[in-house]
């Protein structure tokens, strides 16, 4: 049955993501399970085979094994920095509601399991919302994260953020969400040699 299969998926969700059975700060919602149906098993009726878990867990799987262990991912998914589950037409009438060039969500892919993509306003008339898949070398290890890279587009100023304890949405300046997280720059030593030529006077 699919309560079943929802009880099984909040299980290994849980564990995944580092929480503490009975004191979670973000579990999956009705809303969440909503969605994974929708996408992954509109044709099951409330019959789930084997099959159709592999069919789930070969999507979801990717992305809580990225939750778990890419830096800072996990705080990000429990604070609702990151959204997640929602689709493209839900996502594009959220931020043409918000009316605010800058404002992004950062979501799940639906097609290729485990990776990012940030949805965002941009300043056209009429406004319009642009999706981009972010790409394993946009954060390429401990070096450069997901807030860091996040950090770089001023295309990407205003996080539409999940409270997940209120399942609602809020907007915040990009910054106050994510600036803990930034790498912190460290002055490079003196290598003998000039950043640039000076002319003889």
């Amino acid at each position: 049955l699919f309560i079943r299969f929802c009880n099984v998926i909040q299980r290994h969700y849980v564990k995944a993501t580092r929480q503490t059975v009975g004191a979670e700060v973000r579990t999956l919602a009705v809303a969440d399970f909503n969605y994974i149906r929708k996408i992954k098993l509109a044709s099951c009726g409330d019959q789930v085979t084997l099959d159709d878990f592999k069919r789930v867990w070969a999507w979801l799987g990717p992305y809580l094994h990225r939750i778990r262990y890419q830096r800072h991912l996990c705080s990000l998914w429990l604070s609702g920095a990151v959204f997640g589950f929602i689709d493209r037409p839900h996502v594009e009438t959220l931020l043409l509601q918000s009316s605010r060039p800058g404002a992004f969500i950062l979501r799940f892919s639906e097609r290729v399991p485990g990776q990012l993509a940030v949805s965002y306003l941009i300043a056209s008339e009429p406004r319009s919302v642009r999706h981009y898949l972010i790409k394993d070398s946009d954060t390429a290890g401990a070096k450069k994260t997901l807030p860091d890279f996040l950090r770089e587009y001023k295309e990407f100023s205003l996080l539409l953020k999940l409270v997940p304890s209120l399942r609602k949405l809020e907007i915040r300046e990009k910054s106050t969400c994510l600036e803990e997280y930034y790498s912190k720059k460290t002055e490079s030593a003196f290598d003998g040699y000039e950043d640039a030529i000076i002319p003889d006077e």
